[in-house]
Order: C-alpha cells, then sequence, then structure tokens
C-alpha cells in the first residue's frame, strides 16, 4: 500500500492529528506528507480533513499521476 492511500485513509478516519497520520503512513514528517500529498491530490492534508468531514464531503480520491 502507498504511503498516500494510507494517509488519505488516515485522513478519511479523522481521528489522528495530522503529525500522526504522517507518522502511521511513514512520511518523514507533517510537512512531508503535507507537500505530498498536495502534489497528489491538489489540496492539503488539512484541507482534505475538512472535506471529509460531513456527509456531502465525503469524496473518494484517486491517485492521478501521468
Amino acid at each position: 500500500m502507498r504511503r498516500l492511500d494510507r494517509a488519505r485513509r488516515g485522513l478519511e478516519d479523522n481521528t489522528l492529528p495530522l503529525a500522526g497520520i504522517a507518522a502511521m503512513a511513514c512520511f518523514a514528517d507533517q510537512a512531508h506528507m503535507t507537500r505530498s500529498f498536495k502534489a497528489a491530490f491538489s489540496m492539503t492534508a488539512a484541507g482534505a480533513t475538512a472535506s471529509f468531514g460531513g456527509p456531502q464531503g465525503r469524496h473518494r480520491w484517486s491517485l492521478s499521476r501521468t
């Protein structure tokens, strides 16, 4: 499983702080996860957490690497 997939699942669960999710997903630190997340999904990890918050905010993120 890729690190960004693990991070995305951690953000969907929304039970850990961002630094904890970064550590769980094997990123060097929160900033590293945020940079990688923004490059892949065009939004920060914190922005994704907010969008996962309610029923209308539930999205399925897919990695679009071309």
